[in-house]
């Protein structure tokens, strides 16, 4: 989870966020042995100001080798041990995924069963539900349609206990479904409450007794448990945010299915040499044939297209440094963890940290280390000329959160077309991205060649479609791709330039002033979003009361301009001034006009 909603909050309000091209590989070699490897990642800790990490590489038979950074807790000077336990966030649903498939091998569930016939009071609301269902393979590989969890629906700051049910009811706004089920994979935590709910529906009991008793004491996971205040008694890592590095506690959350379980990272070794045996570590926990079938994506287009790689049940697959990965990573307040595995390489890695902060500079040496160890070289693959050509605009049409869906009108475009073999991706303010076309229109990273990241493919229609790492882009005109972005910039060129002239060729200064009153609403609703951290989001307080009253005052100071202007318009003779006042106004309105369509004029975080 974010630390802070600057990152999004900010491009929600003045769409200043960057593209959505992939990020470029760095070129940091890998170590040349385990030494050097701890050297790098002390120094990654130390650049992000990260106070404790564990790392523990493992294969099919065990543990290879563990290295622990730093402090569980700066204040009792608690070192990191490869037992202390970590809040590992989504990392959790892989457990209640793994609950889920063993029922499904009980034949006490199916795959295809339609979410609303085992949870009738489920406030599900698809537009498709007669002839397209939400089926429980497409909560498990989030391709349902659903939207991410609500702001409110985060941290869960209310007293009393909730069933999973009751918790997915209340942000019953994330359970609207957006898109037929089962076309595009979009990550929704609801989903996996839901599934939470659906455990706790068969079982009769908590979901945290579920995962503790069926998945985390037969994997041999002794550390860990889905209780929170379990794991606090059990001496839980003290969570960190930020370059001050702020202790955070251990908050609550509503979806606890989808992200509660605390572990240390030699448990989740545990879990990911499961997973890398084909579940024969630990035999009765599942079926070598259903650990098999996890591996697989089933149900989006892009799998029916020949895509292999996305999301499947309960686990991501990625391609790093030429290899296949799958596995999982997770993120919570103070927190970030990963487990990943590659069965091509023999290895696995858990890589725990007691930071939000922890990215890519701290997973990138281990990645290029295990490649290097297990002597792999990329081989790249046969390239193929497109099967259609494409010279044309995209949009991305899957967002993981419908309260982004303004920024991803303005931003989220991109110019694709096809040269010969290759694709070119130019995402708006972005860097031209290119990858090699493979037969069946696959796609594959040029800098990683042997392995499939996307797919271009074209309806019965003659639409196209682009999929990218799990990003759907859908052709546009270039009007509709371009257009938003250069109203936005217009209109807010107008608005900013409306406080400057000279003062007295207006006889109504309220011509100027209401403009300028707007600029300043706009500005401080901006600042109350730059200070609001993750935890303020969902609740009332001055900086979601300050966004709430700032996009209203802006619509209505806009409002009011106009009504000035049309008033005092035969009145005034200096044209320019009150040309510009009247361009000033309207700017307002139209950005209020989007803001509405946008979901937010008038947002209530503590209600969203």
């Amino acid at each position: 989870m974010l630390n802070t909603l600057w990152g999004a909050g900010a491009a929600l309000l003045i769409a200043a966020a960057a593209g959505q091209a992939l990020a470029t590989e760095s070129e940091l070699k890998p170590a040349k042995d385990r030494q050097e490897l701890r050297q790098q990642l002390e120094k990654a800790l130390a650049e992000d100001h990260m106070p404790g990490a564990s790392l523990v590489v493992f294969d099919k038979n065990g543990v290879v080798f563990s290295e622990q950074f730093g402090l569980a807790d700066k204040a009792a000077k608690r070192p990191v041990t490869e037992n202390t336990l970590f809040r590992i966030g989504s990392v959790s649903k892989t457990p209640t995924g793994i609950a889920i498939l063993q029922l499904v091998e009980q034949g006490k569930l199916s795959l295809d069963a339609p979410v609303k016939a085992l949870l009738p009071e489920l406030k599900l609301d698809n537009p498709w539900e007669a002839s397209h269902p939400v089926r429980l393979i497409h909560l498990l590989e989030h391709t349902a349609g659903l939207d991410d969890m609500h702001l409110r629906d985060t941290y869960k700051l209310e007293p009393g206990s909730f069933s999973h049910l009751d918790t997915a009811n209340r942000g019953a706004g994330s359970l609207r479904v957006r898109w037929q089920p089962g076309t595009m994979m979009s990550y929704s935590n609801p989903g996996y409450g839901v599934l939470g709910a659906i455990l706790e529906r068969h079982y009769g009991q908590p979901w945290e007794q579920i995962i503790d008793e069926r998945v985390l004491k037969p994997l041999g996971m002794g550390d860990g448990t889905a209780d929170l205040a379990e794991a606090q008694r059990r001496a839980l890592a003290q969570g960190y945010s930020g370059d001050d590095e702020r202790p955070t506690g251990h908050p609550a959350i509503w979806l606890r299915a989808a992200g509660q379980v605390s572990a240390s990272a030699r448990d989740l070794a545990q879990l990911g040499r499961f997973m890398l045996s084909g579940g024969q570590s630990m035999p009765g926990v599942l079926k070598p044939e259903t650990v098999a079938e996890m591996h697989v994506v089933h149900t989006p287009d892009t799998a029916r297209a020949g895509l292999k790689l996305g999301y499947g049940l309960a686990q991501y697959s990625k391609v790093r440094n030429g290899v296949m990965w799958h596995g999982h990573n997770g993120g919570i307040e103070g927190f970030a963890s990963s487990f990943a595995y590659a069965p091509s390489l023999g290895y696995g890695y858990v890589l725990l940290a007691n930071t939000d902060r922890a990215g890519r500079s701290i997973h990138e040496p281990v990645w290029r280390y295990l490649v290097a160890l297990a002597g792999a070289k990329p081989v790249p693959a046969a390239t193929a000329p497109a099967p259609f050509a494409i010279d044309a605009w995209f949009r991305f049409a899957n967002p993981r959160n419908e309260l982004m869906r303004g920024q991803t009108t303005l931003l989220s475009v991109a110019k694709i077309r096809t040269e010969g073999d290759r694709l070119i991706f130019q995402a708006l303010l972005e860097e031209p991205e290119v990858y090699h076309i493979l037969p069946g229109g696959l796609l594959a990273e040029a800098k990683e060649p042997s392995l499939p990241v996307g797919v271009m493919t074209r309806d019965d229609q003659g639409r196209i479609t682009v999929t990218l790492d799990g990003m759907v882009s859908r052709e546009v005109s270039a009007p509709a791709a371009l257009g938003p972005a250069a109203l936005f910039i217009l209109a807010l060129a107008a608005l900013v330039s409306a406080p400057f002239g000279r003062r007295k060729v207006l006889v109504n200064p309220w011509l100027r002033l209401w403009p300028s009153l707007a600029l300043l609403a706009l500005a401080a609703t901006i600042f109350c979003v730059s200070q609001m951290t993750m935890m303020e989001s969902g609740v009332m307080n001055w900086k979601t009361l300050g966004i709430a009253a700032g996009t209203w005052a802006f619509a209505l100071a806009g409002a009011m301009g106009l009504w000035m202007n049309a008033r005092q318009w035969t009145g005034e003779v200096a044209l320019l001034a009150k040309s510009r006042c009247l361009l000033a106004s309207l700017a307002v309105v139209g950005l209020s006009l989007w803001f509405w369509q946008a979901q937010w004029l008038g947002l209530a975080l503590w209600l969203y």
